[in-house]
Parts: C-alpha cells; sequence; structure tokens
C-alpha cells in the first residue's frame, strides 16, 4: 500500500460515510484506522493504542476525529498527509 492509495481509500470512505470534507479528509489529512461501537471491542483497543502510539511520536501530524451518525460516534485516526508519520505506518502495515 502507498501514500497514494490511503488518500484515495480516504476520499472513498469520505463519500460512503458522508464524512465532512471541509476539515481536509483525503487531502490534508488520511484516515488509517476507525473504532465504532458497531464493531468488537478490540477494535477500540486496537484504536486507542495506535492513537497514543501516533500522539507520543507525531503530535503534530495525528489527530482523534469523532463522527456522530445516528447516534453512535465512529472515531478516526487522522495523520497528516506526506508526513513522518503516514511514512511510519506504512512501513508497519
Amino acid at each position: 500500500m502507498t501514500e497514494s492509495d490511503l488518500i484515495e481509500r480516504t476520499r472513498t470512505l469520505v463519500h460512503q460515510a458522508r464524512l465532512p470534507p471541509t476539515i481536509g479528509l483525503g487531502s490534508t489529512w488520511i484516515i488509517v484506522l476507525a473504532a465504532s461501537p458497531r464493531l468488537p471491542p478490540v477494535a477500540a483497543e486496537r484504536y486507542e493504542a495506535a492513537f497514543k502510539e501516533y500522539r507520543d511520536l507525531f503530535p503534530q501530524d495525528v489527530a482523534d476525529f469523532p463522527h456522530v451518525q445516528r447516534r453512535q460516534t465512529t472515531r478516526y485516526l487522522l495523520l497528516r498527509a506526506v508526513s513522518p508519520a503516514v511514512a511510519h505506518w506504512l512501513s508497519r502495515h
């Protein structure tokens, strides 16, 4: 997978999940992970661990984006495009 692939996947998810494009999703920010109440608890644990790790390593290049839809909040782990955080993500996944 490449950064271009992640950007394209983010743009697709923005469209499918009706996320707000005004915050730069798919251009400035890339979605790399999500946690939703509909997923098993291990997804939330994985999300929290990844968010903490990237926030500690790359505080300027990571964001937690909660999106409420149908009374459920899905959290998205965002990494700034063309950043060391994305390079680190791609080297591990």
